[in-house]
């Protein structure tokens, strides 16, 4: 596995920290390392003492977003054995960082707390053999619990098969990244609460305005994925970006704390799937765009 350093704004991107506590944990977070792996790797033996955990940031090990924790934390043994099911790359935190980070950030320690919970919820729905009770829990691991809309775990199952229709045959697939414009604004003038109340209602709005067989995946902070099948070209492209850019910018929201209703507007960066590409290839290239949109003005589309 080799050492890559980590970078403070990836954790702020994936959800891990809220923007405004980056500073102060900068130092902190170059104590860590970003481990990359192949498929089919090892990432945890099993029944070994363990001190470290690790956050999957891309790809899949199967046992979602956080491996090693229990043991990292309780000095066990680890209890099962994680293997890459596709090339991934992970974050590793050894307990003492783990501990720290968790005390000093609100937003990780409750994420690494839902994590620890889910897991235990689900290794007791087992033990209690109630396969019916333990799918439920998995499809609710598929949803972000704030706004509804599919998430991380989501894409990295499901991609896959998309990417395979693809491949046989190019059914139009296009990429659509979306982030909130001057969402920070949000949080810093009105607080958290307000910023997931604008996260919710752009997730609302987006997925009003998709279609039958198009997906919205949260996959990170205010950064949104809309997947959309079956786009002929540039200006059909070009019409569903307008179309989730309007269906944002038409509605107004009134945040806890503000006595006024607020605008919300989107910024949209969108690339066609070439077959045979990597997923991540064709996200980088939205991504690409999208930063053209933001520096270009926002509130507008732009197409890869």
């Amino acid at each position: 596995m080799p050492d890559v350093p980590f970078k403070g704004s990836d954790a702020v991107r994936l959800g891990l920290l809220d923007s405004d506590e980056l500073p102060a944990l900068e130092p902190l977070l170059q104590r860590c390392r970003l481990l990359q792996v192949d498929a089919g790797a090892v990432v945890l033996a099993g029944n070994i003492g363990n001190s470290a955990a690790a956050i999957l940031l891309e790809g899949s090990v199967g046992m979602g977003e956080l491996v090693g924790e229990v043991s990292a934390l309780t000095g066990s043994p680890t209890s099962a054995w994680v293997i890459a099911s596709e090339p991934s790359r992970l974050l590793e935190l050894e307990r003492e960082t783990l501990l720290e980070l968790a005390n000093r950030s609100h937003r990780f320690a409750v994420r690494m707390l839902q994590t620890v919970c889910g897991r235990l919820y689900s290794s007791n729905l087992r033990a209690l053999g109630s396969e019916s009770a333990a799918r439920a829990f998995e499809q609710k691991a598929l949803f972000d619990q704030l706004t509804g809309l599919k998430n991380r775990t989501w894409l990295s199952q499901h991609l896959p098969a998309l990417l395979e229709t693809q491949r046989q045959s190019d059914g139009g697939l296009h990429f659509f990244m979306v982030d909130i414009d001057h969402f920070k604004r949000f949080n810093d003038t009105w607080g958290h609460a307000a910023g997931d109340q604008v996260l919710m209602a752009v997730g609302q709005a987006l997925t009003s305005a998709i279609r039958l067989g198009d997906h919205v995946v949260r996959v990170g902070g205010e950064e949104i994925l809309v997947l959309a099948t079956q786009l002929s070209g540039t200006p059909q492209a070009a019409a569903v970006g307008e179309r989730l850019r309007q269906a944002v910018e038409q509605q107004q929201v009134q945040l806890n704390g503000s006595d006024e209703l607020q605008q919300v507007t989107i910024s949209v960066g969108g690339a066609r799937h070439r077959p045979g590409e990597a997923g991540e290839a064709t996200q980088a290239r939205a991504d690409e765009a999208l930063y053209a949109a933001k520096n270009g003005g926002r509130n507008r589309v732009v197409l890869a």
